[in-house]
Parts: C-alpha cells; structure tokens; sequence
C-alpha cells in the first residue's frame, strides 16, 4: 500500500472533529493500493474519543469507517488517480446507508487498521465493506458496509430516471 492521505489538512472531518484541534486520535493515516482497490487506514486513539471511560464511543468508529469507506469508493471510481481533481459529489456519490457492527469494545490507545474495498455495482448504487481489526492481535473489532450513491446526470434527469434521493 502506498501513502495517500495524512490527516492534518484542516476541513477535513477528521482533522477537525478528531484530530489536532482535540488530540482524539493520537495517529491516523490513510494507505491505498496503488491501483485503488483496497483502502487501509491506520489509527491510534486518545483521551477525548470516549464514550464509557477508556472505551471508544462508536460513533468515533462509525465516523472513520464512513471516511475510510469513502475513501475506497472515490479510488475504484479514479484507479487509484487522485481523486481531489473531481467534483467529489458527482462522481463519487454520497453515502446512503452505514451500517456498522461492533464486535468487541475500542479501548483509548488501541491501534486499528481499517480495510475497505468496493464489493460490487448496481448501476448508480456502490456497495463497499470494510473491516476493523486490532493491529497488534489481528481481532476482529467491527466490520461495516455502506451504500454510496451517485447522483443521475442531466441526461439520466432529462430521459426520466427516477431519483433515489428523498426529497
């Protein structure tokens, strides 16, 4: 895998709801694979991410999987190519559904690895699953999948293809 992204950019979601501004996450890099198929974040977690004490609130883990997750969808879509030079929402989609299980308790200064990957495509709706696991034992912690879908086109609109956003 190869570095792609760090986390200190500020107005990224995880730079300011975790990162520097709150030391939540003591470490967090995102890795791809050079071709896009396969996205692994690696993330270490502090004091101010808890929900019980010593214990990540799951919303935490939710927040990096929905990331990650992205992450993985925007790189199948470009083949790894740096997908910052596209209007994300329109090519990328936007998550429609998360859904995260938790397996065993995220405790504060547990080191995870996050591996994401699409799992298939139907049509405008991508389908991706992603897995968490402790970097030292390999134990599953959670595991997700989510839905991303792409906004239809001016041509998919003007044809009358239904939308699958609420409206």
């Amino acid at each position: 895998l190869q570095h792609l992204v760090a986390s200190g950019a500020e107005g990224n979601a995880i730079y300011d709801a975790l990162g520097a501004q709150t030391n939540a996450l003591r470490h967090h890099r995102i890795w791809a694979k050079p071709d896009g198929a396969k996205v692994a974040c690696v993330a270490t977690f502090g004091d101010d991410c808890v929900g019980h004490p010593g214990v990540v609130h799951g919303g935490v883990t939710s927040l990096l999987f929905d990331n990650t997750l992205g992450w993985a969808n925007a790189l199948s879509i470009t083949k790894g190519g740096d997908p910052s030079s596209h209007d994300t929402v329109k090519a990328f989609g936007m998550t429609a559904n998360l859904s995260v299980n938790y397996r065993r308790p995220l405790f504060v200064g547990q080191t995870v690895v996050i591996s994401c990957a699409l799992d298939r495509v139907e049509g405008r709706k991508r389908f991706l699953k992603g897995t968490m696991k402790d970097a030292k034992t390999g134990g599953v912690i959670a595991d997700a999948t989510a839905l991303y879908v792409v906004p239809r086109t001016a041509a998919e609109k003007m044809s009358g293809v239904k939308s699958t956003w609420a409206k």
